[in-house]
């Protein structure tokens, strides 16, 4: 996994504030647990930090609980909507200047959907795309997979995987 090169911690901790990014502690502390348990203590504590996170941001009208299974349940759906990679290339220079990010550490951030094409985020809304560090992306992708196989398989309705990520 990438770390980023030449972040301090006071920097990260500005960036994270602009971007309005919360992570909670409790959340990150939960790594002695084996992957599934960490998973969903991470998905429910971010829940609990921020109730109202996916009715804030824009969704793909297409992704319904009623349609989830001719959307993000078919292998390879993502793949048929992801957005070019010129348009978000676009997005996420924009976002490292409004951040005040130097270019030479572009190369740490990666953008990132806050809801997941897999969970139904809108596609190419820039209100649903931030810059995320890569040593923490990893962690994420681990939660949305999680979240998309819980809603696929009836585990949790949709709407509620949208509000744990």
């Amino acid at each position: 996994m990438k770390r980023a090169k030449g972040m301090t911690p006071e920097r990260r901790a500005e960036i994270a504030k602009k971007a309005s990014r919360s992570v909670s502690r409790a959340a990150k502390s939960q790594t002695s647990m084996t992957l599934r348990p960490t998973i969903y203590a991470f998905a429910t504590i971010a829940a609990l930090a921020a109730p109202a996170l996916a009715i804030d941001l824009p969704l793909n009208p297409v992704v319904t609980q009623e349609t989830i299974g001719s959307t993000i349940c078919v292998p390879g759906w993502t793949k048929t909507v992801r957005p070019s990679a010129r348009y978000t290339s676009s997005v996420k220079l924009r976002l490292v200047h409004e951040l005040e990010i130097t270019e030479e550490l572009l190369v740490d951030f990666e953008l990132d959907h806050r809801i997941p094409l897999a969970l139904g985020g809108a596609v190419s809304d820039p209100h649903n795309l931030e810059l995320q560090p890569w040593d923490e992306a990893g962690e994420k992708d681990q939660i949305e997979a999680f979240l998309s196989r819980a809603v696929c398989a009836s585990k949790i309705a949709l709407d509620e995987a949208r509000r744990r990520i």
